[in-house]
Formats: structure tokens, C-alpha cells, sequence
């Protein structure tokens, strides 16, 4: 965690907003244990790290905004530059046999930049479709200016659709 968030850049990609970890490794520590022990309904929120193969951590991956009535939550997902090639869409596929077949939800989302060309492009290659520009909706803290973020949805059953499969099943063999 404190190497991922140690990257200014990392941090701004994936949460332009994230706070700062606590000073103390003891607090920090305190903190996990609390979410790893809560109810998903008390923390509305899963975090994990994304590491390879040999357990080096590339990113983060996070569910927020967790609603169990609604069966939702939105996405978050930041992989730090030079990541092995695959490892994020690897990342979210994992995610989704998680949330949309063990958890049984219904939708996820991702509030995207709308500078974020890349995250944007990735995500509708995965089935993610706009539902909505949210025009001035974020603070940026580097530039001080109000920018647009795009709102993406993805129900359960477009989640596995053949273009995904396809993908995961070439992650695989690799």
C-alpha cells in the first residue's frame, strides 16, 4: 500500500481524491484489520492489491459505494506504468466472477475522468457502456479546476459477453 501510494502519479490516475495513509504502520495496520473484519453493508467498500504471478503489486482494485438493496457498487482500478501486459484486465475479470456470479450483483459502475482517454477506452472495451456526462462534477487538486468525469455501466449480463471470454481465455494460456 504506502509503495502505491508513494506515486503521485499512480494516486492521481486511480483515486485523484484518495486520502493520505496514516503516518504510524500500526495505524495503518488498524485500519485493514477493521475493513477486513467488517461487514461489506458496515465498510460498503473491497480493496485489494494487484500483484503478478510472483507477488510483486502492480495496482489497486477497489469496490466502493457498495449498495447490498440495489446490488451495486462502483469500480475502481489503477495500475501503475510498465504493469505485466494483461495483469489489469486479468484484474478485472477476476472481479467480475466475484461480484456478479459469487456475490450475485446486478450492476457495476466507474466514474471516469474524462481525461483519462486510456481508462475510458479499456473499460467500453470490456462492455462498459456511458450512461451519462457528469459536466464539472470534480475538484481536480492539480490543475484547481472543476472537470467532467463519464459515468459507465455494466450489467451482469454483459459482463461475460463473447469479446470477454475470448480475452480471458487468451489471459490464461499466457
Amino acid at each position: 500500500m504506502r509503495e502505491l501510494w508513494a506515486s503521485s502519479d499512480f494516486i492521481y490516475r486511480f483515486h485523484r481524491h484518495a486520502p493520505k495513509l496514516p503516518a504510524s504502520d500500526i495505524d495503518l495496520q488498524r485500519i485493514l484489520n477493521h475493513e477486513m473484519s467488517s461487514l461489506v453493508s458496515e465498510t460498503r467498500a473491497i480493496h485489494w492489491i494487484v500483484r503478478d504471478h510472483q507477488g510483486t503489486p502492480w495496482g489497486l482494485l477497489s469496490l466502493n459505494e457498495i449498495s447490498i438493496v440495489h446490488r451495486r457498487g462502483e469500480v475502481l482500478l489503477g495500475i501503475k506504468p510498465g504493469g505485466p501486459s494483461g495483469i489489469a484486465a486479468a484484474a478485472v475479470f477476476i472481479l467480475f466472477q466475484f461480484y456478479f456470479q459469487l456475490m450475485q450483483f446486478n450492476k457495476l459502475v466507474s466514474l471516469i475522468h474524462l481525461d483519462n482517454a486510456r481508462s475510458l477506452k479499456f473499460a467500453m472495451h470490456l462492455g462498459f457502456v456511458k450512461e451519462g456526462l457528469l459536466r464539472r462534477h470534480v475538484h481536480d487538486p492539480r490543475t484547481g479546476q472543476f472537470v467532467d468525469m463519464v459515468q459507465l455501466g455494466l450489467l451482469k449480463e454483459d459482463a461475460f459477453h463473447f469479446g470477454n471470454q475470448r480475452l480471458m481465455q487468451r489471459l490464461l494460456r499466457n
